[in-house]
């Protein structure tokens, strides 16, 4: 085979394989946009569905669904405290202290000031936590309490239960500071008004900073500290509450002449 028959040759396979590439592009191309031609049509009926009012059986019939508790928008739901009854700043009663549980720390706080005034000293005992160093001088306490006096009290938390519901006036408390520090542990201050038949101190004029909480009440604040164990929340017994107790001998008496047993 001569030269100009070879690159004749050549010139033909050139020109069936650029004749084949411009073909598969093309197809390849023509592909695409049918694709993406059923992709927009199927996009508008999408689209014109869902501005298509639905029939009323249809909604009646997703209206009857429930929803799933992660479904349900937080705005639709009405806020309110936990418990309802003991808000920052705000005083309440005795006659209005309700119990409310141990599984947050306003609940713990509510059921401490409930018990205290309806004299339950198992749900006292419940919310109060005596561990450590506090324990150890409560049962020392109580068993060096005179016989006649330490038959009032089945145990030193029945005792130290007993003081705690003695020292809470049946008058009036407001929870004023409440910090959680951390998952387990918080800090509250509340303010207890004063009996009336307590002496009222006289007061200072007040700081031009000063929040107006007291709202004019003779008070004493009590800062409490709680540990929440297993979910729950208890007001924890500091060890210098049962010195108090240890410095004033008449106390027990005045507790078991009360009736605290």
């Amino acid at each position: 085979m001569n030269t100009p028959v070879l690159l004749r040759f050549a010139l033909l396979l050139a020109m069936a394989a650029l004749v084949a590439s411009w073909f598969h592009a093309w197809s390849v191309r023509r592909g695409l946009e049918r694709d993406l031609a059923v992709a927009r049509s199927q996009q508008a009926r999408l689209k014109e569905r869902r501005l298509q009012p639905r029939p009323a059986t249809v909604m009646a019939d997703a209206a009857a669904q429930p929803v799933p508790p992660a479904q349900i928008d937080a705005s639709s739901t009405p806020a309110t405290a936990a418990p309802a009854d003991l808000l920052i700043g705000q005083w309440l009663a005795a006659k209005d202290w309700r119990p409310h549980g141990r599984f947050a720390v306003r609940d713990a706080l509510a059921t401490l000031l409930a018990a205290a005034a309806g004299g339950d000293l198992a749900a006292l005992r419940s919310v109060l936590e005596i561990e450590g160093e506090a324990r150890t001088r409560a049962v020392a306490f109580h068993a060096n309490l005179p016989p006649e006096v330490r038959t009032g009290f089945a145990s030193p938390e029945d005792l130290v239960a007993s003081a705690t519901a003695m020292s809470i006036p049946l008058t009036s408390a407001q929870l004023f500071w409440l910090n959680e520090y951390d998952a387990d542990h918080a800090v509250a201050g509340i303010m207890l008004a004063a009996p009336p038949d307590e002496p009222t101190p006289t007061a200072a004029p007040p700081e031009p900073n000063t929040p107006p909480m007291s709202n004019g009440h003779a008070s004493r604040v009590v800062l409490l500290n709680l540990h929440r164990t297993n979910n729950e929340w208890r007001v924890v017994v500091p060890a210098g509450a049962i010195d108090g107790l240890a410095r004033n001998p008449n106390t027990p008496r005045r507790i078991a002449g009360a009736g605290g047993s």
